[in-house]
């Protein structure tokens, strides 16, 4: 296969990707910390979303899905949530580390 037909081939597979997940290595909780990057699937917009548990990251923090819009969840292209998620991965690594830290500290007493 050619370099040009290769790469043809890749962004065919990428054009069928509805979510991708970013790791957030050396966390406690193993892959169920990762975050999500995922396509507005509802026929309403093409916008991606950077998403962990119930929450959504607005750009600045994370909130709670329920208080934001559709709108407000599924803000970005896919390029740029998925450079944004790459960015914010280390923070939210370091964060469930305090975390467990301190749920370890205060089990033992």
């Amino acid at each position: 296969m050619t370099d040009r037909a290769y790469i043809a081939q890749l962004v065919t597979q990428l054009g069928l990707a509805s979510e991708f997940r970013i790791p957030c290595p050396g966390n406690p909780y193993g892959r169920l910390a990762d975050l999500s990057v995922e396509k507005r699937l509802d026929g309403h917009g093409d916008g991606w979303a950077i998403l962990r548990d119930d929450d959504a990251w607005t750009g600045t923090h994370w909130e709670h899905r329920g208080v934001l819009t559709r709108s407000e969840i599924y803000r970005y292209d896919r390029d740029t949530a998925l450079t944004e998620a790459m960015r914010i991965a280390p923070a939210q690594t370091a964060a469930l580390n305090a975390l467990y830290n301190i749920t370890e500290e205060h089990r033992r007493g």
